[in-house]
């Protein structure tokens, strides 16, 4: 009579899983929001995705939107229908869905803050801010007439980071940029008879 013994294999090693960023997105996955650059933009109704290293916008060269446009066509990465508009710390993102790891990663910590506002054109070299207006009205139309339209996009000092894997954490600085923003001209402005 004869015994088996079974003896059990055990591997380990010290080197940490090789992965990816972790990232924010405000499309589902689709744009990556994995630096300053990248939080530092917006996207447009038509799905165009404008960085602030790519925007060459300026108030006698805004972008341009196309028809009937409304602000809550003009996505940051702050969202509108957050109640402490126009601000959201970054750790608040995971609470709409915007925080994804492609290593499957479900944790994640983050801080810093990036804060938005909106403003119109009131006369040369001089605009009001419409932050407020937008945030009780997102379906409102911007007017041709009170072109163009100044949106600054502000960011602090912050991170994004898994508990898992390397590279496991996404570094931002403090940065802030400002698009110019313009609707189409339409055959019905009446810009003459608007105060």
């Amino acid at each position: 009579m004869s015994i088996n013994n079974a003896h059990a294999l055990v591997i380990t090693t010290n080197n940490e899983i090789q992965g990816s960023l972790p990232y924010f997105s405000i499309d589902s996955g689709k744009n990556k929001m994995q630096d300053t650059e990248s939080l530092l933009s917006i996207k447009l109704s038509n799905g165009k995705v404008i960085k602030r290293i790519d925007d060459t916008s300026s108030e006698l060269n805004p972008i341009e939107l196309p028809y009937f446009e409304t602000f809550q066509g003009i996505k940051t990465i702050v969202p509108l229908g957050n109640p402490n508009y126009p601000k959201i710390d970054l750790a608040e993102l995971k609470n709409y869905k915007f925080f994804f790891d492609d290593d499957g990663d479900k944790y994640a910590d983050a801080e810093g803050k990036v804060e938005v506002k909106w403003e119109r054109k009131v006369s040369d070299n001089n605009y009001t801010d419409i932050t407020g207006m937008v945030k009780k009205q997102p379906n409102q139309q911007l007017n041709y007439c009170h072109r163009p339209y100044r949106l600054t996009i502000t960011l602090t000092k912050g991170y994004l980071k898994t508990n898992s894997g390397l590279p496991n954490q996404t570094n931002f600085e403090n940065a802030s940029h400002s698009f110019y923003i313009t609707p189409k001209e339409g055959i019905d402005n009446k810009c003459d008879s608007q105060p």
